[in-house]
């Protein structure tokens, strides 16, 4: 069975855009750029990547957890790399994973999690990263730090 998703999107004053998705919460998009643009919230393609690096981590805390790793602290950091023209699409993309926790076991809730299939089916190489680009045939690497 699969799980549908609705987003909608309504333009506001200037490039802003509120979106809601599953009549949850709304969310600002905006862009950074003058004169439209009033930076009043993350701009399109850094919510992507928000999303992206919420994804999987929410995908490393449930393996952690499954494991019963001891986690007090995770973060996720994104970094990325465009195309300087159009279409500006993401070249590289590096997802770091830091953990904080008591007595963390690398090997039994750490880097070897972290090859996700479904990143690759939701990244594809058309759209948003190009092949060729860092560590992975599609440009996106991954680091894991305990």
């Amino acid at each position: 069975m699969y799980f549908q998703s609705t987003v909608d999107l309504r333009i506001g004053p200037g490039m802003r855009l509120v979106a809601e998705a599953n009549d949850g919460p709304a969310i600002v998009l905006d862009s950074h750029t003058p004169p439209f643009g009033t930076n009043t919230g993350p701009a399109p393609m850094e919510l992507f990547l928000m999303g992206l690096g919420g994804c999987t981590g929410m995908d490393v805390i449930s393996i952690l957890a499954k494991k019963r790793q001891k986690v007090t602290g995770f973060q996720v950091k994104v970094e990325a790399e465009r195309a300087p023209t159009h279409p500006k699409v993401y070249t590289k993309i590096h997802i770091e994973y830091i953990v904080y926790g008591e007595s963390l076991e690398p090997k039994g809730g750490g880097a070897g999690y972290l090859n996700f299939p479904e990143t690759r089916l939701m990244v594809p190489a058309r759209g948003c990263l190009r092949p060729g680009g860092g560590n992975s045939p599609k440009g996106l690497t991954r680091e894991f730090r305990l």
